[in-house]
């Protein structure tokens, strides 16, 4: 026997089953009524209470993941700040190395200068000599009358003509001497001008370090806010991080279309030169060879770039002497040189001889060496837009992980309300279906109450 002959009343009796069954549903549905009520409350009562728990975790895990975000934030910038003002010490170590490293020297030079000025203005001041005395006495007896004897006169005349032939000899040793004096004084200006030169140095060193002094104050000022007032994770802190993650997503990006360029470039002599050989792992040889070449560039760059402290994501590169620094950078720079020239000379020549003819004027091996030159460089500094999207990348992680939280909390909110008014929305529907016995039974309640309120009030009139 099947359940459509079990349930209907007979053949052809199809409706009427149906409304006996119907009648017999709403009975139980009616008799089950206080019991529905209280399991469709539970129900959205224990589902709301589960949702607002959620939703109270969720906003407790926002908050621990704000704390997390204030202090990732607070190590960025403390770390920000501690690499400026790293960059301006050893910048301002640079300057006072390399510039007033020279000051002894051109000190010393400076007082020579004007030590030999010196000597050459006292050698050029000199007062010329005064004449004798007694040569007013021996012009007085030359020019004495004529009642002098001759002997004498003529002894006076030689002595006068001999003091006169010595005067003029002297007078001309003292414009000789003060010729040379001039001259000296004329040959003491560029060694005026060499050592206001020498001034003019020393004072652009000086202001160049009292530059870098005071920026070195002013990032010392914004190191010690930092330290002292932590910056808080507002939305203005927030996309400028956002606007340096996509930045250097997108630098990324742009290198990622260079290496598909290079291996697009090697992939043609590669693939000749090995096309015979087995392959490893899945992969062919060709292949395996175009990644390590387009990888060994990105590589030495990133550690020329650690080296010259230009990225920092292996600190121990960076505290390494200066000279053991140079030397590895020399090596380095070295590499990427014959790395260059490996990589040109496999374009140009290990790429197959073109059957066709080739157009006039045209060498599109050599312009694919040389493309695969300026690709590879580009592909040395692959690491700085890599450590910029590695450091604002936690902060944004953080900020969109906070923003899930909160969404989420208020999404299980919002649904813990949405269970409890439902399971009052539930208990109106089952009152809805069961309306019939429902108001059969207000009414025959109704008329009890009618009755009971008449039957007090006759006992009341009858006593």
């Amino acid at each position: 026997m099947d359940v459509y002959n079990l349930l209907s009343l007979g053949p052809g009796l199809i409706w009427e089953s149906m409304v006996l069954w119907g009648l017999f549903a709403l009975v139980l549905l009616y008799l089950a009524r206080t019991h529905a009520h209280r399991l469709l409350l539970g129900l959205s009562r224990a589902l709301a209470r589960a949702l607002r728990g959620l939703a109270a975790l969720l906003w407790r895990l926002r908050r621990s993941g704000q704390s997390l975000q204030a202090e990732v934030m607070e190590a960025a910038a403390r770390a920000e700040a501690e690499r400026r003002l790293t960059r301006d010490f050893r910048r301002l170590a640079d300057v006072v190395r390399n510039e007033l490293g020279e000051y002894p020297s051109l000190h010393r030079q400076a007082t020579e200068q004007i030590t030999r000025i010196e000597r050459d203005y006292d050698a050029s001041v000199e007062i010329p000599p005064a004449p004798p005395n007694w040569l007013e006495a021996v012009d007085a007896v030359a020019h004495t009358s004529g009642g002098a004897e001759p002997a004498l006169v003529k002894i006076l005349d030689a002595m006068h003509s001999t003091l006169t032939r010595a005067s003029h000899d002297a007078l001309e040793e003292y414009r000789y001497a003060s010729r040379k004096r001039h001259l000296l004084l004329r040959r003491a200006a560029p060694q005026w001008r060499k050592t206001a030169a020498i001034l003019e140095r020393m004072e652009r060193t000086v202001m160049e370090l009292a530059d870098r002094v005071a920026l070195t104050d002013t990032h010392m000022g914004e190191f010690e806010r930092v330290r002292s007032e932590p910056p808080v994770p507002g939305l203005a802190l927030q996309l400028r991080y956002l606007t340096r993650f996509t930045l250097a997503i997108l630098m990324l990006g742009g290198f990622g279309v260079l290496v598909a360029g290079e291996l697009s470039l090697l992939k043609l002599p590669l693939t000749h030169l090995l096309a015979a050989q087995p392959q490893v792992f899945g992969w062919s040889l060709p292949e395996i060879s175009a990644w390590a070449l387009v990888s060994a560039p990105i590589l030495l760059g990133a550690l020329l770039l650690e080296l010259g402290r230009m990225t920092r994501l292996l600190p121990g590169l960076g505290v390494l002497q200066e000279r053991v620094r140079g030397r590895l950078m020399a090596v380095l720079v070295i590499l990427v040189f014959l790395q260059l020239a490996f990589m040109a000379a496999l374009v140009v020549f290990g790429s197959p001889v073109p059957v066709g003819p080739v157009p006039p004027g045209a060498a599109p091996v050599f312009a694919a060496g040389g493309l695969s030159i300026l690709l590879a460089l580009l592909l040395l500094a692959t690491e700085l837009p890599f450590e910029a999207a590695l450091r604002s990348g936690r902060q944004v992680g953080m900020s969109l992980l906070v923003a899930v939280l909160g969404l989420f909390a208020m999404l299980s909110r919002m649904l813990a309300w949405s269970a409890h008014l439902g399971g009052q929305i539930a208990v109106r529907i089952y009152d809805l279906v069961i309306f019939l016995p429902l108001v059969i039974d207000e009414a025959w309640a109704a008329r009890r109450q009618r009755n009971a309120q008449a039957s007090s009030t006759i006992e009341r009139l009858e006593s």
